[in-house]
């Protein structure tokens, strides 16, 4: 072997070491990349999750805290009882890959603020009859009057509050299952897999899991109410004293 085609083949290794330096490194960049993203993706799953759970919960003291509210100004008294405005951190929602469920998120988020809106808007209201019947600027038959009306917008509130509740369970069911199915896997195969996609569930998985969900509110449900019932049975006892 003469001086020339030795370094013609060093030439073709060094080149080729190269190629498959650069190709490996990007392959190694690519997965890299894939992988942050499943991860950001679950931690996104995991951070609804958290946030729908305290909604929900403040959902439903939205819906025990409303008859308590009508019955107390219905009867001609006053309430010092307020509806809490819904939070939604909509920061994350870039990170979830599911089109289907990230929309179901911003249409969500979209509800909640109309909720919020209502809500505030009918509290303040309230807030400036209740204030002028406590200084006579008003007769009770005028509050009366403005209460039963205020009334009539609570009963819309409940109803939105329904309809918020049923979506945030849809949402709630869709996270909790995707949380299943979609947890990162750091194993060369699961690594290798990454590029098909995310796993996806049946409408059966999706039935069983809401109704779970479902089960599960209705014990925390039920648990809030007594707590609820017990505060308020305690200021209507104050008020009369």
């Amino acid at each position: 072997m003469n001086i020339k085609e030795s370094l013609l083949i060093t030439l073709i290794a060094a080149l080729a070491g190269g190629f498959f330096v650069f190709v490996f490194e990007r392959l190694s960049s690519f997965v890299n990349r894939m992988l942050d993203r499943r991860i950001k993706h679950f931690n996104a799953l995991v951070f609804y999750e958290e946030q729908l759970n305290r909604n929900l919960s403040r959902l439903y003291d939205i819906t025990f805290t409303i008859p308590h509210i009508a019955d107390a100004i219905g009867a001609g008294s006053i309430t010092w009882n307020n509806l809490k405005t819904i939070e939604f951190d909509k920061s994350f929602l870039a990170n979830i890959h599911s089109i289907q469920l990230r929309n179901s998120l911003a249409l969500y988020e979209v509800d909640t603020y109309k909720l919020n809106d209502d809500m505030e808007g009918l509290m303040e209201g309230y807030k400036v009859l209740m204030q002028a019947f406590i200084e006579k600027n008003i007769t009770p038959e005028e509050y009366l009057v403005n209460c039963k009306e205020i009334i009539k917008n609570l009963d819309l509130i409940y109803s939105f509050a329904e309809i918020a509740i049923n979506k945030l369970l849809d949402a709630l069911t869709d996270v909790r299952l995707r949380i299943k199915t979609d947890k990162p896997k750091t194993s060369i195969l699961i690594a290798k897999l990454i590029t098909f996609g995310l796993k996806d569930y049946s409408e059966k998985k999706f039935t069983i899991e809401r109704q779970l969900l479902e089960k599960e509110i209705q014990e925390i449900s039920n648990q809030r109410k007594k707590e609820i019932d017990k505060i308020l049975d305690k200021d209507i006892k104050g008020r009369k004293k």
